[in-house]
């Protein structure tokens, strides 16, 4: 009888162990959930940190820079051959494959670009003299 009752007891504890490993695992679920909420807390603070010293842009502004930067590179004529670079190979075959590609005209797109900036705002120099 001794052995019924011990084994029962055992049961028990199992069943209390049990129900702890699922509340302890409940707990590291809302842990990490929290630890999740604090770093996205964390994560947005800095950036609203960062964002107190850039510049301020209006929607409007910042819809036309886009539109400059859109026609700055919808203008570059990516079709001139002259833009790029390759480097040719032949295959055992016989066959030529071009063995690597490059794009040469980022100058050329990066100018298109400012220049489109430049008209749609003044560039002012700024004042560098010491006044003191």
């Amino acid at each position: 009888m001794d052995n019924i009752n011990e084994i029962k007891l055992n049961k028990m504890t199992k069943d209390e162990l049990k129900a702890k490993i699922v509340t302890l695992e409940l707990a590291i679920e809302k842990s990490k959930s929290d630890t999740c909420n604090v770093i996205s807390e964390l994560d947005n603070c800095k950036k609203e940190l960062a964002d107190l010293n850039k510049p301020k842009l209006t929607k409007e502004y910042f819809e036309k820079i886009h539109k400059a930067v859109e026609d700055g590179i919808s203008e570059f004529d990516f079709d001139d051959s002259g833009s790029y670079s390759m480097d040719f190979g032949i295959d055992y075959d016989g066959r030529v494959h071009a063995e690597s590609f490059c794009f040469d005209g980022e100058s050329d797109l990066e100018f298109n670009i400012i220049q489109k900036l430049e008209e749609l705002f003044a560039v002012q120099e700024e004042d560098t003299s010491d006044n003191s």
